[in-house]
């Protein structure tokens, strides 16, 4: 399966694996400044299948074919760290249970793929500043942002809107129609180091799903922004760029 990717840099290998509409440049801008400050590592940004330059796959069309291809283009790699936003961090889980890894940072993540069953919180705008400069995009952009700002809208115009118009859309809507990996994945992370970095007001994933893991797993730590929600990367980019660059000098 041919999976477009970015790579910079040398040393141990950190993929970068976004969400579901997104494509590899919101976590290519978003944490690059986090390699700036001397942090040596081979970052590797990639666009799933059906998104970004990747052309859609039907074997790849469900979350054990994403899986399935993620750990088919990373094979032959040292264990890697693996950074998720999203349903990439979900994604991310189920190539922990496939092949050697040696941390996850999971940003945002689906944690909990049952809609029915997730726990969020009432939505909620943070910030919202008035004349806001909008195409095309306020819909999408008022249903997600809980920063409702013109930086975040900047960004968002820039590096979500555009990847969501290009995203293969019946190659999304297979993914979404098999949404759930098959085999249960808290038991079989071990003593995996792993960050847990969650918006306090994402009202699409919530945080709460995020506190098994951190019972369960020795080696887990909870990060809860408020303020924020999924596309926490842009909301409070300084504070990811902290929280996450901390988390990979720390197990680089």
């Amino acid at each position: 399966m041919r999976i477009e990717l970015e790579e910079r840099g040398e040393g141990r290998p950190v993929v970068f694996i976004h969400g579901l509409t997104f494509d590899r440049r919101l976590l290519l801008e978003s944490s690059e400044p986090i390699f700036g400050t001397g942090t040596r590592a081979r970052r590797i940004y990639l666009d799933l299948p059906g998104h970004g330059a990747s052309p859609p796959d039907e074997r790849a069309a469900s979350a054990e074919g994403l899986v399935m291809a993620l750990v088919e283009c990373l094979a032959g790699l040292e264990a890697p760290i693996l950074v998720g936003h999203s349903y990439g961090a979900y994604l991310a889980l189920g190539v922990a249970t496939q092949r050697p890894v040696h941390g996850l940072a999971l940003v945002t993540p689906v944690l909990e793929p049952d809609l029915a069953r997730r726990r969020v919180p009432e939505r909620r705008v943070a910030a919202r500043e008035r004349e806001l400069a909008f195409g095309g995009e306020r819909e999408t952009f008022e249903e997600i942002a809980v920063q409702q700002t013109a930086g975040v809208l900047s960004s968002y115009q820039r590096l979500v809107h555009p990847a969501s118009d290009r995203t293969d859309r019946a190659f999304l809507e297979a993914v979404r129609a098999r949404y759930v990996l098959p085999a249960p994945i808290l038991s079989r992370l071990g003593a995996l180091p792993v960050l847990l970095l969650c918006g306090r007001d994402d009202h699409w994933v919530g945080y709460e799903d995020a506190l098994p893991f951190l019972h369960a797993l020795p080696g887990c730590e909870l990060v809860v922004l408020p303020g924020c929600g999924q596309l926490l990367p842009i909301e409070a980019a300084s504070r990811y760029q902290a929280i996450v660059g901390g988390f990979l000098a720390g197990i680089l």
